[in-house]
């Protein structure tokens, strides 16, 4: 029987090992995860006025973040989308609207204001006779814009020099019949 019991103890502290290891390993990720964190800080917090003991490790932050937008922008390029403006999601090229967000696109690319073919929805560069996606003539989508709105100039009461509403012949203050 003490063999048994020799196993069995053995056993019991191979278990209870291996608990308290598992342990420490969670308590080791939480501690790691934590510096993580103060040092994304720490970073955010000094961009330009860090201690001196850190100026190596922020240069080489600033030159990695520099190559991560870098290949980033090439993915994008590769893939055929843009970043959204206000959630960073991707968006197509020539998207009206964000698919993740609703954000409104910005209506130029790459330095080329763009218009939208009112045959097929896209935005193609604008001066294109013919739309690039539908092939439908451009020229003919021209639409006048809208008439400015005219405001008729307030008039006011020659008595008492109240403003007067526009659907009133007579001063409300004192009754005086205004002319238009």
């Amino acid at each position: 029987m003490a063999f048994f019991d020799d196993i069995s103890k053995k056993t019991k502290n191979l278990a209870d090992s291996a608990k308290i290891n598992v342990a420490i390993s969670d308590e080791e990720k939480k501690l790691n995860n934590l510096y993580y964190q103060v040092g994304k800080l720490y970073v955010s917090l000094h961009p330009t006025d860090y201690q001196y003991e850190f100026g190596g490790m922020m240069t080489q932050i600033v030159e990695i973040e520099a190559k991560l937008t870098e290949y980033r922008q090439q993915l994008q390029q590769i893939k055929g989308v843009s970043p959204c403006p206000k959630c960073g999601g991707d968006v197509p090229r020539n998207s009206a609207f964000c698919p993740a967000c609703g954000c409104e696109m910005p209506r130029s690319e790459g330095g080329v204001e763009l218009e939208k073919c009112v045959s097929c929805g896209n935005h193609v560069a604008k001066g294109l006779r013919f739309c690039t996606y539908c092939g439908k003539p451009m020229a003919t989508q021209v639409v006048a814009p809208p008439a400015p709105v005219q405001q008729e100039a307030p008039t006011f009461c020659p008595n008492c020099g109240r403003a007067v509403s526009a659907d009133s012949d007579f001063c409300s203050e004192c009754g005086t019949k205004v002319v238009r």
